[in-house]
């Protein structure tokens, strides 16, 4: 395979999440008017208000403290061992959009890359039946994180938002989407 350049695929789950650290964790931080308030210091200091309400949280919840501080040191893992990264795509779940985000601090790369919303990544379809789920549109994210989540991201999803089952597209999706990148 002479002149042919070699491309490195790395994939990555997102870090801890809020839900599998604290279990019911909306009943413990969540006031009868919807504000949030954390309960340990392991929670996030903020959770972004949802238009439809706070209880859109239990199917997308927050990564914690820790699951941010993982992302972040495996993106310095990969900026030490020199490994390159030149494309991130993402699910637009918020735990992932943040794994992301805490990643490419890691690694310094917040500044270059994009994260890339892909809707086929993620996972829990069964749960929305023939419905998207309520993620957190780009202007959202914008305005909740303006303090942290600062890479650009691109919600301009692979192949348009349609409603599709993780398993009908997981093989062929990727394999398109990382066929299709130029080499650089």
């Amino acid at each position: 395979m002479e002149g042919r350049e070699t491309r490195k695929f790395y994939l990555m789950r997102h870090g801890e999440r809020l839900d599998y650290v604290f279990g019911d964790w909306m009943s413990q931080c969540f006031d009868k008017h919807g504000d949030y308030f954390p309960t340990n210091l392991n929670m996030p200091d903020t959770v972004p208000k949802r238009p439809q309400g706070h209880h859109v949280h239990i199917h997308d919840p927050p990564l914690t403290k820790t699951g941010i501080f993982q992302a972040q040191l495996t993106g310095e893992a990969f900026k030490k061992a020199q490994l390159d990264v030149s494309h991130v795509y993402c699910s637009p779940s918020l735990r992932c959009i943040q794994t992301c985000d805490a990643f490419l601090k890691g690694c310094s790369k917040k500044s270059e890359i994009k994260i890339r919303v892909e809707p086929g990544l993620y996972e829990w379809w069964v749960l929305f039946g023939d419905r998207l789920p309520d993620w957190l549109t780009p202007k959202e994210l914008y305005n909740t994180y303006r303090g942290s989540i600062t890479s650009n991201v691109l919600a301009v999803p692979y192949c348009g938002v349609i409603v599709v089952r993780q398993m009908e597209i997981s093989g062929t999706r990727m394999g398109d989407i990382f066929a299709a990148q130029p080499h650089s």
